[in-house]
């Protein structure tokens, strides 16, 4: 179920699975490599308003620019191209961004192309897309990515721009629909797949039980407090029932996996995470988000996915998540407080026992995106 209050939040992807263009500006709309200004060229707009009406394309900014998404839509509706079309953009920092103070708390990304690669494991329903851009990292990125990426990127020579044998290929790419497998290194590759002891819809199939060595040795070398100048910490099937405390004493860390383990709380010293901003905790044991995570001052990715909640209580979550994945779980309610998430963009709340939605969820003005299908809703809250 697709709901956007229509007063309040800026379109999304609309329920019949489109076909995505992740648009760049610099080198496909204009023949510039870094512009220092927001320029496109007439000639080269036309060829993208051509694929766009022939194809029923909705536009992803992956560019530079994209900080400046609604702008952005402005100009190329001035050129032809429907509102509406720009449907969002791809997450992750670049220092376009300074401008933009309500995106602060969002985290960089190693490459354009991981950041593709998040926006494509969180919108599932896209049915096929293509890449325009003319800088190959968009594609392969370090070289963690590469298919099926690749096959659809569509790359464009800087000083040529967006030429008509790129739109053919874009047509060729948008006509070949998304397979499962493609999906799956997709979910894989973001850190969203769970396993299928944990996917009451069988989803996702990943071997369940098994205990990664190496996870296991980083949480020995946590335990012995080794590990203070991490930046990113799995611990994916550490064979954990509890989290060392000493987790608290890293307080660079700004990823953090604790996935398909047995944990059921976290510990206080939590708190001390000061940097984090994802934490993935996919096919645990949790029946209640901890209330120490509110605590986290620069929190922007939470993930209880596949876990038996049950229970949200009121102080758990941190202000300052944009992105809260709760598919696949027991909650019969959210709580009240959940309109106090200003800059919350996407839910996902797939799959659990939701009986009502809080009308304080209609203060959540940035939301683009809530996955609701799979509950108990009779009602939807005034304004939706």
């Amino acid at each position: 179920v697709w709901l956007l209050p229509r007063a309040l939040f800026r379109p999304c992807c609309p329920p019949d699975m489109p076909s995505v263009i992740f648009l760049d500006l610099d080198g496909v709309l204009n023949r510039t490599r870094d512009a220092p200004h927001l320029r496109l060229d007439d000639d080269l707009v036309a060829r993208l308003r051509s694929l766009v009406r022939d194809t029923g394309a909705a536009i992803v900014l992956s560019t530079f620019w994209r900080a400046f998404e609604e702008y952005v839509s402005y100009v190329l509706s001035r050129h032809g191209i429907p509102h509406g079309t720009v449907i969002g953009r791809t997450p992750g920092r670049n220092s376009s961004f300074d401008f933009v103070t309500a995106t602060a708390s969002e985290p960089a990304f190693r490459s354009r192309a991981e950041e593709i690669t998040v926006w494509l494991a969180t919108h599932p329903e896209v049915a096929s897309f293509v890449i325009l851009d003319d800088r190959p990292s968009a594609a392969n990125g370090d070289g963690t990515v590469g298919e099926p990426l690749a096959s659809r990127f569509v790359q464009t020579e800087t000083s040529v721009g967006l030429s008509d044998a790129n739109v053919a290929r874009c047509r060729e790419a948008l006509a070949s629909k998304v397979s499962d497998a493609e999906k799956s290194v997709f979910l894989q590759a973001a850190g969203l797949a769970p396993p299928k002891s944990h996917d009451p819809r069988g989803l996702v199939d990943t071997a369940p039980g098994s205990v990664n060595e190496e996870a296991q040795a980083l949480s020995r070398e946590l335990s012995a407090g080794k590990l203070t100048a991490l930046t990113d910490l799995n611990l994916k099937k550490a064979g954990l029932a509890a989290l060392p405390p000493q987790i608290g004493e890293l307080a660079s860390l700004t990823k953090l996996d604790i996935s398909l383990n047995t944990l059921s709380t976290l510990p206080a010293e939590t708190s001390g995470l000061s940097s984090l901003r994802i934490l993935f905790s996919l096919g645990n044991q949790f029946e209640s988000i901890p209330s120490v995570l509110r605590s986290l001052p620069r929190l922007y990715m939470l993930s209880f996915k596949s876990n038996r909640l049950t229970h949200i209580p009121e102080d758990a979550l941190a202000p300052t998540i944009e992105w809260l994945i709760l598919t696949d779980n027991l909650l019969e309610e959210l709580p009240a407080s959940i309109g106090c998430l200003k800059t919350l963009r996407k839910c996902m709340l797939t799959n659990n026992r939701l009986l009502a939605l809080p009308d304080s969820l209609l203060q959540c003005r940035e939301l683009e995106l809530i996955r609701l299908a799979d509950n108990r809703l009779s009602d939807l809250p005034r304004g939706f």
